[in-house]
């Protein structure tokens, strides 16, 4: 690596003398050559300017109309896409600046979508519940069913189920409503078992209203799903403290529910466990399931009426759906059984 470097440098030594001789002699360059016994061609190399190099690698081409092709194609997959598929599609543009664009496009999305994030506050235990499947350990292990209460934070329940029909959460459910009472409005998601209509009837039957979440949207769930998030990793910490290793069975999620429950949460001056808010829960009466239910015929009348559909229309489950996200949210704000606070 030495003697390259040094033969380097003679040469670039040689080269600057021959440069320096051309510039102080009289001798044009092809004199000079027959002079120094070299090809006219290496002289007439030797001599030329040398261009100015600035340091760095250089610097990227970049075409203003690609580089719009890209942003729109990125917004139009909402960022939902990878630098390898972009450079597939755009091979003439440079992988570090498909790189810079999908980060800069993915940062002005996720400020866009903060604007419509809020913070919400259930004011009245046992009013809301939500009913959420998960799997304990990734895909093929057992399947968990939680009920969760959102004013509290108590788990209502959480076990393993053979399956995730409809008849397994009209089980569930039912016993729940014999023991607790029915809430007035139960937040699931787009899962069979939960779409089904052996569960929509027994809702209806308790006059509880369904809040469905938006397709491909969990986090219209969250509350339900961070629950599930400490369940399972309550019951794991179980696993290994009992000196094993694997998925969780049914004692497992037992105790992490009980442990769960019994913790305080919050400040600690005013700090209360789930289960002491939920023993200080009011009863639900006849008068506030009335009302409410009268409250979201009232907003669904006026979705109804602004968007031009008859009252008497039977929607499918997606638009009426959409209808109830609205008019649920709205009947609860107006009983103060909903807090909505906008960032």
């Amino acid at each position: 690596m030495r003697e390259n470097g040094q033969a380097t440098a003679c040469r670039r030594a040689a080269r600057d003398d021959v440069r320096r001789l051309h510039e102080q002699s009289p001798l044009s360059q092809r004199q000079l050559a027959r002079e120094l016994g070299k090809p006219v061609s290496t002289v007439r190399r030797w001599c030329a300017p040398m261009p100015a190099r600035t340091p760095g690698r250089p610097p990227l081409l970049r075409d203003r109309r690609q580089l719009a092709a890209v942003r729109e194609h990125v917004r139009a997959v909402a960022g939902r896409t990878t630098v390898a598929a972009l450079k597939a599609r755009f091979p003439m543009i440079a992988r570090r600046v498909l790189e810079q664009v999908l980060a800069a496009v993915r940062r002005l999305l996720r400020l866009g979508r903060r604007r419509h994030l809020a913070r919400l506050t259930w004011t009245t235990p046992g009013t809301v519940w939500a009913v959420d499947f998960t799997q304990l350990a990734g895909r093929g292990s057992a399947w968990a069913l939680s009920v969760r209460d959102l004013a509290s934070g108590r788990a209502l329940y959480a076990a393993i189920v053979p399956s995730c029909n409809a008849e397994i959460v009209a089980a569930v459910l039912a016993d729940l409503f014999d023991v607790h009472g029915a809430p007035l409005v139960v937040k699931m998601d787009n899962g069979s078992g939960l779409l089904a209509h052996l569960t929509k009837r027994l809702l209806e039957e308790h006059g509880v209203l369904a809040l469905y979440s938006p397709p491909g949207t969990p986090p219209y769930n969250g509350a339900c799903e961070a629950g599930i998030g400490s369940l399972k990793r309550a019951a794991v910490d179980f696993v290994y403290l009992q000196g094993h290793a694997g998925t969780p069975d049914q004692r497992h999620l037992r105790s992490a529910v009980a442990v769960l429950n019994a913790m305080p949460r919050g400040p600690a001056a005013t700090a209360h466990s789930p289960d002491q808010l939920w023993r200080q829960r009011a009863h639900i009466t006849p008068a506030l399931r009335c009302q409410i239910r009268a409250r979201h015929r009232r907003h669904e009348t006026r979705l109804r009426v602004a968007a031009g559909i008859a009252m008497d229309a039977r929607l499918p489950h997606a638009e009426q759906a959409s209808l109830d996200r609205h008019a649920i949210r709205d009947a609860l704000c107006d009983l103060n059984l909903l807090y909505i606070r906008r960032r």
